[in-house]
Formats: C-alpha cells, structure tokens, sequence
C-alpha cells in the first residue's frame, strides 16, 4: 500500500529501509523516537518539498557501524556488462592480479615507490604515470593498489583524487566508449575502495549533470562503506534533489545497508 501522496517510486518499503539506515541504532538510541513512512515523506518526498521537521531527522544521523568493506548486489539501472568487468582486483578473488609479458616487474616496483614520497606534487606526478605506464590504467592501479600497504593504498587514492585524474574519469564515466567507461569506472571504484571518496560524494551534491551524478550515486553503492552510507543518508535530506536522484540515493542507502548489516554479522 503506498502512502498518500508519495510516488510510486518511493514505496513505503523503501523509505522505511532508508530511514532505518540514517536514524540512531546504538542501544542508548532505542528508545529515541522514529519516523514512520508518512511522516517521512514530509521530509523525503517526490516534490522535494522541506518540511520544518527535516532539521530535527537530520540531527538524528549517525554513522552505521563501522565494518569492512563487502561488495552487495550490482545496483539496478547499472550496466551488468560494466559492473561484472568493473574492476581486475575485485574479479581475482584475491589472487595476484597477472603482469603483463615484456613488462619490467622491477620499473613497476619503482614506480609505485613513488607514492611513499613526502610531496604530494610527487605522488599525484606518480599517479599519472602509473595512469600511461602500460596503456591499461585500470590493470596499473589494481597491481598498485593490490600490492600496497594501507599508507600507501590510502595515497594512492589521494593522488588519484588530487592529481585530476578522478575529475578527469568522471567526464568518461557516461562516455558512449565502453573501453573509456571501463577504464573511469574502474580508476573511480579503486580511489573509493581506496578510501577516497570526497570527490564522489562532490560530484553527486554539485554536479550540473543529472546522469552523470545517477551513475556515480549507483557507484558509491557498490562501496560497502559506512561513510558512503553517511553522506547518502545527508543528500538524501536535501530539498532541491531532482526526484531520480533522490530515489536513486534511497536505493542506494537501502543497498549499502544490506552491505554493512550482511558484514557485521560474519565478524
């Protein structure tokens, strides 16, 4: 049964599991008071309408427990194709992502030790290369990423970020060359796994481009990351969000819910 005047693409389902997502969960919170799917919509409705009552819902958002990352479900609307090539290191199932024949295992090394530089300038100058090492960025990063230690996994997400290259990605990311969307999508999911997704996060809150900002909301959904799951559950508030974008945010909080809930309960 939907809710008066709610659209038929914000079922109460929906937005149930949304707002269970970005309310208090710790046991000092169980007693807080909850939304119910009608007083919802005054704050998450089709029209995008602020209600006084979404400043109160706000200061009730918290984190969601913190767990390790676990990959859900592709989300819909999302190219199959592209999500199962989406990444070389996530399709491994762990294993040592191949190296290339003729390539020099000991060029590779040193480049890469270019991310342990204290300059930043150095390593987003490291990034870059890595991107034209061998023509294939996405199999470069994945090796890099694969192989580093948490420092060095944690700059090289900022170096991807820093140097333009994400910028860079996020133009191709809705590009009609599957080959160039591979490759951007594949250089923004190991920044974000990475632990970088500012960018991200920016590119949906102030883009002009509604698609491009649909395709990076269905990206992030793929992170299994409480703090995606945070941020989602902030632009979910805002009034202005054209109503796509609003309901793809809400499946994608619903998605990365499932995510954390499925990862917390295997610890």
């Amino acid at each position: 049964m939907m809710l008066r005047g709610a659209s038929p693409d914000l079922p109460d389902s929906l937005i149930q599991h949304a707002l269970d997502a970005c309310l208090p969960r710790d046991a000092d919170d169980r007693t807080a008071s909850r939304l119910t799917p009608a007083e919802a919509t005054h704050i998450i409705d089709a029209e995008g309408n602020r209600n006084p009552s979404q400043d109160s819902a706000t200061a009730q958002m918290t984190d969601a427990n913190p767990s390790s990352p676990q990959e859900g479900a592709p989300p819909v609307g999302l190219s199959a194709p592209l999500i199962e090539d989406v990444c070389p290191i996530e399709q491994s199932g762990g294993d040592v992502v191949p190296v290339d024949a003729g390539e020099s295992v000991d060029a590779f090394a040193q480049l890469c030790a270019g991310f342990d530089g204290a300059r930043q300038e150095m390593r987003d100058q490291t990034a870059r290369d890595l991107y034209a090492f061998n023509g294939d960025p996405a199999h470069s990063f994945a090796r890099a990423v694969q192989h580093a230690d948490d420092e060095r996994r944690r700059r090289i997400g900022h170096s991807i970020a820093s140097s333009g290259l994400a910028a860079e990605a996020a133009t191709h990311l809705n590009s009609g060359d599957r080959q160039k969307s591979y490759e951007a999508f594949s250089l923004l999911f190991l920044m974000m796994k990475a632990g970088e997704i500012e960018p991200l996060i920016q590119v949906v809150e102030a883009s002009p481009e509604d698609e491009l900002r649909l395709s990076v909301v269905k990206l992030l959904a793929l992170s299994g990351r409480s703090d995606v799951l945070h941020a989602l559950c902030r632009i979910a508030l805002r009034a202005t969000l054209p109503h796509p974008l609003r309901t793809a945010v809400m499946e994608a909080i619903s998605q990365l819910t499932d995510q954390i809930t499925l990862s917390s309960s295997d610890e």
